[in-house]
């Protein structure tokens, strides 16, 4: 009967529909919605996890397809720098020495710029399709939440997420994104000058950037404690008054109670399936991305170190400070992520365990 209650509750939750839309919004994943949650209300870990993987690898597989041009980009990038540093000993003037970096500036800079902007996009797409699942994953959730006893932690926790979702909108769409644009440019002007000119500029965009996401992550991390402590004890005392009210009435009080309690707690194993499966389903869409973020980074960086034995530091810089500009990328989107992971987590955690 149990198993029957849950299939009858998946089927209320709309599920089919929901699939519908993640498959429309992410048509490079596969992950099967009704089948995770239900290897996850069965207990089967294992199960849920393989096929998590099933769908992730799909999607990753699809996400790496263009690597490969990255990686030609970032080799021709590499082998012009080594050359260039070799082709320029074999000027007598120096006039024409300089004519030649300063073409060579120019060819890094289009290869950089056209590096970055992927990667850029990358980053804006990602953090798009986080506030996109979680918008349409929302009112699914809240809905299990209310219906297992939780309406003020509902009413509050939907006032907290809309919250993140404005903050990730215009803090870091909007202005650390940007940023990070402003920080590469800067970055190539300051090597065709030959000064550090604009170091000191350089790192207080850095600053401002890492200000921004720590200052949003421990607010959010702040408020998501708070209203963990509040709300769920609001909860269970309206429940725990709801029952003892059932309980006294004559004849079937113990009936009712019993049947209520019943209704409850299946209601809030439900809500921590559906809580569990936001957070793997949102981990999922955001993991080829991060990877290849943090891969570009790394292959650029080395580039930079293996390039500089051969090479001046004025060549290599611009490769430096371009994996820095997708580091600062990385970390914004990764942020965004951990803003939702943190408070989803933390509210499932808090209310998972009420009676």
């Amino acid at each position: 009967m149990e198993s029957i209650s849950f299939e009858s509750l998946l089927k209320e939750l709309g599920l089919e529909d929901l699939q519908l839309e993640f498959n429309r919004l992410f048509p490079s994943y596969r992950f099967s919605m009704e089948g995770i949650l239900s290897r996850l209300l069965e207990g089967d870990l294992l199960g849920a996890g393989e096929q998590f993987l099933q769908g992730l690898m799909m999607g990753m597989e699809l996400e790496f397809t263009g690597i490969r041009q990255m990686l030609v980009m970032l080799l021709t990038l590499g082998i012009l720098s080594a050359l260039l540093s070799r082709l320029v000993m074999v000027f007598d003037r120096q006039q024409t020495a300089d004519m030649a970096m300063y073409i060579f500036y120019v060819v890094q800079a289009g290869i950089i710029m056209r590096c970055f902007q992927r990667m850029a996009d990358v980053a804006g797409e990602t953090i798009g399709n986080i506030l996109e699942f979680v918008k349409f994953m929302l009112p699914t959730y809240l809905l299990t939440m209310t219906m297992s006893g939780g309406s003020v932690t509902e009413k509050t926790y939907t006032t907290v997420l809309l919250g993140i979702i404005l903050l990730i909108e215009y803090l870091f769409v909007n202005i650390c994104l940007p940023l990070c644009y402003i920080y590469l440019l800067l970055a190539i002007v300051n090597t065709i000058w030959g000064e550090e000119r604009l170091a000191l500029f350089m790192e207080l965009i850095q600053k401002i950037i890492r200000t921004l996401l720590k200052g949003s992550l421990a607010v959010v991390t702040a408020v998501s404690v708070v209203q963990n402590i509040l709300t769920p004890s609001l909860d269970r005392l309206s429940r725990g008054t709801l029952q003892k009210i059932a309980g006294v009435l004559p004849g079937i009080g113990q009936v009712t109670e019993t049947t209520l309690e019943l209704l409850l707690g299946t209601m809030n194993v439900l809500k921590n399936g559906v809580g569990i499966l936001f957070l793997v389903l949102l981990l999922g869409i955001c993991i080829a991305p991060i990877l290849y973020l943090y891969i570009i980074s790394f292959l650029l960086e080395v580039i930079a170190a293996f390039t500089g034995i051969v090479t001046g530091k004025q060549m290599t810089l611009p490769i430096h400070r371009t994996a820095e500009s997708i580091q600062m990328l990385l970390k914004t989107t990764m942020t965004a992520l951990l803003l939702f992971l943190l408070s989803i987590s933390m509210v499932t955690l808090a209310t998972g365990g009420l009676k």
